[in-house]
């Protein structure tokens, strides 16, 4: 018995490095922390990521740096920080942002 060929039509399948996205992370920026180790990995594969540290950002603001007032206005300051964050974020218009609820990825 004779074996026939049958042509199937061949899926191009494009590589991943044909999508580039614009990818934030909000974690950790010490260089040894799993967001830093996302951001090489997301730049190795060719996208646009960035590395945004929420602690290291509000460890700049001089409330937060003052135990006493920190405790007793904890949450308004996280608050004006959030929404602050949130729209610099929501301009830079990224295509995906990871992170997770405790902060860590």
């Amino acid at each position: 018995m004779a074996t026939r060929r049958v042509n199937t039509p061949s899926i191009a399948i494009p590589s991943l490095s044909v999508f580039q996205l614009k990818i934030l992370l909000l974690n950790e920026s010490d260089h040894y922390c799993l967001g830093a180790s996302y951001l090489r990995a997301f730049r190795e594969l060719g996208h646009d990521a960035s590395l945004h540290d929420p602690a290291a950002d509000l460890a700049r603001w001089p409330a937060w740096r003052m135990r006493l007032v920190r405790r007793a206005l904890e949450r308004p300051i996280l608050a004006l920080y959030s929404r602050r964050l949130l729209r610099r974020l929501v301009a830079e218009r990224a295509d995906l942002a990871l992170t997770s609820p405790n902060g860590n990825l």
